[in-house]
């Protein structure tokens, strides 16, 4: 998993960060609020599976959909592809918070 909450302690700027780890636990570091930045961390081995294949090579993608409530905005978004030539783990998605 790429990150992390280390990096963001003398942030000056609200920055939360979640994550979806790959024992199916979720953490969450932060509040979430309205205007706040919102960091979103997905260890691809929740997916063990969900995985294809191109021409002999494994490729694959995960697509993250945020809905903020009550304003129902949406944000979804594909991670960037999982090739053998990138790291297991899909960099993170950031997203706002809506006002």
């Amino acid at each position: 998993m790429s990150g992390a909450i280390g990096e963001i302690a003398g942030n000056s700027e609200s920055l939360t960060v979640v994550q979806f780890l790959p024992d199916w636990a979720e953490r969450v570091s932060g509040e979430i609020r309205a205007g706040s930045r919102i960091r979103i961390e997905y260890d691809s081995a929740r997916l063990p599976y969900y995985r294809h294949w191109h021409t002999g090579v494994r490729f694959w993608w995960i697509r993250l959909t945020v809905i903020f409530h009550p304003t129902l905005d949406l944000h979804s978004e594909a991670l960037a592809p999982i090739t053998p030539e990138t790291a297991e783990t899909p960099d993170p998605l950031m997203v706002s918070a809506p006002v």
